[in-house]
C-alpha cells in the first residue's frame, strides 16, 4: 500500500531549477518530464500487476473458504440425519405403535432441515 502512496505523491522538481540547470543530469526538461512519466508508468504497471495477485489470492482463498465450510455443513448435516436414521430403527415396535410413520418422517425431515439452517 505504502509503493501506491508513494507513486501517487512522486516529486517532479520544477525544470529548469531556479539556478538554470536540469534535474538529474537530463539534456533537456522536456527529457526530465519523460523520464519521470515513464518511471511512474513503469511503477504504475507492477503495482498493477500486485494488486491482481492480491485480489487473485483473496479469491482463491474465499472459494476454499466457501467450499470447506459447505462440504462441513453436508458432512455435519447426514450425519445427524444417519445418526437420527439409525435411532429410529433401535425403538423398540410398540414406539412406531404410539406414532404415525408420517409424523415420524415429519420430524426426522424437520430435524435435518433445521440443522441445515443454523449451519
Amino acid at each position: 500500500f505504502s509503493e501506491t502512496i508513494d507513486l501517487l505523491f512522486q516529486p517532479v522538481l520544477l525544470c529548469p531549477a531556479e539556478d538554470g540547470s536540469i534535474p538529474n543530469n537530463f539534456p533537456t526538461c522536456e527529457d526530465y518530464w519523460k523520464g519521470i512519466a515513464n518511471d511512474m508508468q513503469d511503477r504504475s504497471f507492477a503495482l498493477a500487476g500486485y494488486w491482481a495477485c492480491v485480489m487473485f489470492g483473496c479469491l482463491v482463498g474465499n472459494v476454499l473458504t466457501f467450499y470447506g465450510f459447505g462440504t462441513a455443513s453436508e458432512r455435519l448435516n447426514k450425519r445427524v440425519r444417519d445418526m437420527s436414521f439409525t435411532s429410529l430403527l433401535r425403538q423398540e415396535v410398540a414406539f412406531f405403535d404410539m406414532r404415525s410413520v408420517g409424523s415420524i418422517t415429519s420430524q426426522l425431515q424437520d430435524d435435518a432441515a433445521r440443522i441445515h439452517a443454523f449451519s
